[in-house]
This record gives structure tokens, sequence and C-alpha cells, in this order.
């Protein structure tokens, strides 16, 4: 019979190995790093974008009495960030990281409203540090902050990406698990009341990266195969969901004046 651990298996070493993206797939994950590595400005693209969420989060599109968006208002305050100007918090996520918070307050409005807490952490940057672990897990950028490798890069879970409505439910999905995390934490610290603060975010933002590769190691074919990872998990099931999202972003025009949303903060690796 031989032996058979020296026994050569094209195919079986293959998929222990990995592949590099597709075409498709490199177009997805280059745009997903331009718009990661694209700061917030002054357009009607962005602000477009701010008033969607703002709309959503306090429920203008269901009821009369709707409050009007205001760019800096103490309102925003209630809604998920923690000052008056938005862009202090998700300066650090980009075009992408504000695209995934409005794709997930408009498809899943129910869930947003449980995770935007007043006493607990800030929901939109707890939402950039999961775009940020996205970012690396998908190799768009590395671990420093520097471009990531992804054209050459062998993984065993591309094939999730086959459109940006993928890329979408699996933010929402990690941002859910995040929560799930956030809860556990406070059960063993028993800090329910008190705010917690960025370096906490950051560390269950990776405790939910670990949990996820685990399972994106296993070569998982679809999207709903990591349902079991997460107890709000069937969200992943969820069809006709709105994107509408890059479709509606004007053309550049160079005569108009671009003010930056973060006061000439650069975006890390950017």
């Amino acid at each position: 019979m031989g032996n058979q651990q020296g026994s050569y298996n094209p195919a079986r070493d293959a998929a222990e190995a990995g592949r590099r993206p597709d075409d498709h797939e490199l177009l997805l994950l280059f745009s997903l790093q331009k718009r990661f590595t694209t700061r917030l400005v002054e357009c009607p693209y962005h602000l477009g974008l701010l008033g969607r969420y703002w709309d959503s989060m306090h429920g203008n599109l269901m009821r009369n009495n709707a409050l009007p968006f205001q760019r800096n208002s103490a309102d925003w305050q209630t809604i998920g960030f923690t000052s008056c100007n938005p862009g202090d918090d998700i300066r650090a996520g980009g075009e992408l990281g504000l695209e995934c918070l409005v794709f997930f307050v408009e498809n899943y409005p129910g869930e947003a409203r449980m995770l935007n807490r007043h006493l607990g952490y800030p929901l939109a940057k707890a939402a950039v540090a999961v775009v940020r672990v996205l970012m690396e897990i998908l190799h768009v950028v590395a671990m420093d902050g520097s471009k990531g490798n992804f054209p050459v890069q062998e993984t065993l879970y591309w094939q999730l990406l086959d459109a940006d409505a993928s890329f979408f439910q699996l933010f929402a999905f990690c941002l859910l698990m995040f929560d799930e995390l956030y809860c556990e934490w406070v059960s063993t610290t028993g800090v329910a009341a008190q705010a917690c603060d960025t370096s906490i975010v950051a560390q269950l933002a990776d405790q939910g990266k670990a949990k996820l590769l685990a399972t994106l190691r296993r070569a998982p074919e679809h999207l709903t195969d990591l349902i079991d990872l997460c107890g709000n998990g069937q969200i992943l099931r969820k069809l006709h969901l709105k994107l509408d999202l890059d479709a509606k972003k004007p053309k550049p025009n160079a005569w108009s004046k671009r003010v930056d949303l973060f006061f000439g903060l650069e975006q890390k690796g950017h």
C-alpha cells in the first residue's frame, strides 16, 4: 500500500494552500481598497450618505415629525457617535466605512437600534473597527496600515466575495458578532454602566477577527456557512438587500472646493 503520509495529491494540496483571487474578486478587492483609503470630504455623495444614516436612525422615513439633517449637531450623539461632528468617529474607515454604516442601518434597522446603546460602546467606532479587521482579513491592508498584498495572496475564502453586497453582509454579520463579544465582556467585567473606550473596542474587534478567521480557514463556500458563529447569524440569509451606494456617487468636479471632514488628517496607510 505504501506510505500514505508521503503520497502526493495535487487537488488536496491545492485546497489546503488556497488560491489567489480571480479577476472578478480582484476587481471587488481593488474597489474596497480604493474606498477604504478615500477620505471623507464635504461632497454631495458623502454628505448624502450621512443624511441617509441620520434619517434611518432618527426614524425620519417612518414618521411625519422628521428631524432635519444637520452636519454638526448634538443629535449625532444619540445615534451612535461620540461628538457633534460624525467625522471624528469615522475618519479611519474612509468612504467604505460610511457606506458600511449606511448599509447596516438601512437593511437591519431593528438591529441597528439594538446596538445603539446609550451606555456601552460607540456604534460608529465599533463599525470602523470591524471594517479595519475585515480589511486585514482580506489583505486589503497590512497590520501596520500599509497596502496589503491581496493580488498575490492565497486564501481559502476568496469565493465569499461574489459582489459588493456579500462584503456588506459580512460586515453586518461581524458587527453583530462584535456586539455578542461586548455582552460577554460586560458579563465578565461587570462594567455595563460605563462607556467602553476605544482600546476595548479594538480588543473586541480583534477577538472577532480571530473567531472569524478560524472558520474562514475551513474554506466556507457561502456566507451562510458562517451563521453558527453568531446568535444573529440568520441575517446572512436575508434577501432583497438595499445597496444603492456607489451608483449614486457624483463624478469629481475639478472646480468645486472639497473640504475635508477630518480637518486635513490623513487616513492611516493612505
